[in-house]
């Protein structure tokens, strides 16, 4: 997530500098432009990952090796509507229709499963909050509030950092054990 906000942020900086607006067409270019970036950027990582489920040492993933990925990347389909979600991920994934995945088919699925999965948290997130009366907009700000917060980018913030921010809102100080008391 770090990563793709940097890059997100790179791209778009000149543009909003010069106090330029994009269309929604200029801007599915970019969103296009900063996956490409990313995924050159993963691509190393993306080898070993792939090598590592490449258990035969083929070059390709066969089917009995995608579903040990699948199942690992928490991807196990709970009924059937998963599992033709899953199947049609990996037919989307399979651009020569081998019936294999080869290293340029795995980086396209991961990059599509990583953004599922970002998408699940995401719902997940906004439904807690709409739990708590937050509105989507309210939602919204605080998650980028978070990002910005998130200095390691690993999604969690530090417990000082916590405290610190729920001082500043409250204009109240806490100690330690007061904050874990209210978290409790």
């Amino acid at each position: 997530k770090h990563r793709i906000r940097r890059l997100a942020a790179e791209v778009l900086r000149p543009i909003f500098q010069k106090g330029e607006a994009l269309s929604f067409r200029s801007f599915l270019s970019l969103v296009q432009l900063v996956r490409e970036q990313l995924k050159e950027t993963l691509s190393r990582e993306m080898e070993q990952i792939f090598l590592r489920y490449d258990m035969d040492s083929s070059g390709d993933l066969s089917k009995p090796e995608v579903a040990v990925l699948v199942a690992e990347l928490g991807l196990n389909p709970r009924g059937k509507e998963d599992q033709m979600q899953i199947q049609r991920l990996l037919e989307e994934a399979d651009a020569d229709g081998s019936g294999d995945i080869d290293f340029h088919e795995f980086q396209t699925l991961m990059q599509v499963v990583l953004e599922m999965k970002q998408l699940k948290q995401r719902i997940k997130e906004n439904m807690a909050g709409e739990s708590l009366g937050l509105t989507a907009r309210q939602i919204s700000s605080l998650r980028e509030a978070f990002f910005e917060l998130d200095m390691s980018g690993d999604g969690e913030l530090p417990f000082g950092t916590c405290k610190q921010v729920v001082s500043m809102l409250t204009q109240q100080h806490y100690t330690s054990v007061q904050l874990k008391d209210m978290l409790k």
